[in-house]
């Protein structure tokens, strides 16, 4: 009978252990995280176009998921998140600046990222050229990429990076985000 190795509690100890490992001591105020977790939702939230410019106002929209890892010695295994954020965005690619706020457990985060189109970390086999895209290192989905950085104001006290990779649901009548096919959030320390 072999032993089961479970996903959350194998992604703790490994988040834990890298931390352990990672060169550079964050300043004595500020915590030490590494947390990471699938995106697995985004509602409504508040769109309205920006006159006829092609461009839209998104506020309070909210992408939810679950975040796994350490933070301040606290380890994570299984905590909800909901990332509440605004943008100014064009339909056709969907990129820009966003700002935001993450809550997980005591935890609050302020974000500041930028999005574009470009490859996710999510492989697949049949190279189309439209979703799954040929590089020389493989065969990837097309998504959206997120960059920026975020700052602990309730729960701890820290700064790092926030990133994140989705592949949205599109709605074929307005070209609007719906849903989440896949993504995922990770956000470390210094």
């Amino acid at each position: 009978m072999g032993t089961r190795i479970r996903p959350a509690r194998a992604v703790g100890a490994t988040l834990l252990a890298l931390l352990a490992l990672a060169p550079g001591a964050a300043a004595a105020d500020s915590a030490q995280f590494l947390v990471t977790g699938p995106i697995v939702g985004i509602d409504a939230g508040d769109v309205k176009a920006a006159g006829k410019s092609g461009r839209f106002v998104v506020k309070n929209r909210q992408v939810t998921g679950t975040l796994y890892g350490v933070v301040a010695d606290e380890q994570l295994a299984g905590t909800p998140f909901t990332f509440t954020f605004g943008t100014n965005v064009p339909l056709m690619t969907q990129s820009g600046n966003l700002h935001g706020v993450l809550s997980f457990g005591p935890y609050e985060a302020r974000v500041a990222a930028k999005s574009e189109i470009g490859l996710t970390s999510l492989s697949c086999e049949v190279a189309d050229g439209v979703t799954c895209i040929p590089t020389p290192a493989g065969n990837f989905v097309p998504g959206l990429i997120i960059d920026g950085v975020t700052a602990f104001t309730h729960g701890t006290t820290g700064h790092g990076t926030a990133s994140a990779w989705l592949i949205p649901m599109i709605d074929p009548a307005t070209g609007h985000v719906i849903g989440v096919i896949a993504g995922q959030l990770t956000l470390s320390s210094p």
